[in-house]
């Protein structure tokens, strides 16, 4: 069970590395257009002690939240709030297969909790909030990134759908009929029209 965790945890190093990096470069680009400025989130840790070859032992001082927030420019053309910011609040889920498993390697739920409400309270609020999903499933023997923006009320509706056919997975029929699919992880304009 141990090696079998271990390998699921490399796994998702290997995607969340590959992920979060694409992301920032996309938001960077959003910054430098003007469009938006989000920022990645860090996680709360605490160095507890060096960890030998591995560098330093640490703990979680505090639950995380989501990935990303920030503010984003809206630019619908059919509302008052044209041209102004809006609040955006997103967490990145990656898979290097054909669907985001709904449970994580250690067994609890993909999406957390506390990231959960975050998303819900922002939303109620009046911001945009979303997951932003990679997967790749392979197509002729190779990995292909899709990425989806899914928002928040989809999420809830996919996430339920899912576990009314006993799936434990969200594939790409689930990402596609209940999110956005956005081109290269270019999330911003499937948050604004899915936000509509």
């Amino acid at each position: 069970m141990k090696a079998a965790n271990r390998r699921a945890g490399r796994r998702a190093q290997k995607s969340g590395a590959l992920g979060e990096g694409f992301v920032e470069a996309v938001n960077d680009r959003y910054r430098a257009q003007r469009r938006a400025h989000i920022t990645k989130r860090p996680t709360p840790y605490r160095q507890i002690g060096p960890n030998g070859a591995r560098g330093f032992a640490a703990i979680r001082t505090a639950a995380s939240g989501v990935d990303f927030a920030g503010i984003v420019l809206v630019e619908r053309g059919d509302s008052s709030m044209d041209g102004q910011g809006i609040h955006v609040a997103f967490d990145l889920k990656r898979s290097m297969r054909a669907a985001l498993p709904l449970v994580n390697p250690k067994g609890g739920p993909t999406l957390k909790r506390q990231q959960a409400a975050e998303l819900e309270l922002v939303e109620h609020l009046g911001g945009i909030a979303g997951v932003l999903v990679l997967v790749a499933p392979k197509v002729n023997g190779s990995p292909t990134h899709r990425w989806f923006w899914v928002p928040w009320a989809g999420w809830k509706d996919a996430v339920r759908r899912a576990a009314e056919t006993g799936r434990k997975s969200l594939g790409v029929d689930l990402l596609s009929a209940h999110g956005i699919e956005c081109p290269r992880g270019d999330w911003l304009d499937a948050a604004v029209i899915g936000a509509s």
